[in-house]
């Protein structure tokens, strides 16, 4: 994601985590987790 309101989808994760690749050290991001399973899907607060 290169913009400041890009979002990435990474379909299909089966573990609690995940690695972003390709950062840049000094640079501030904010991270939402959207979860979707059966009984729906949840937004989590962003996080920095």
């Amino acid at each position: 994601c290169n913009s400041a309101d890009s979002w990435m989808i990474v379909p299909n994760i089966k573990q609690n985590h995940y690695t972003v690749h390709g950062l840049q050290s000094g640079t501030k991001y904010i991270f939402t987790v959207k979860a979707i399973n059966q009984a729906g899907s949840r937004s989590s607060e962003p996080g920095k």
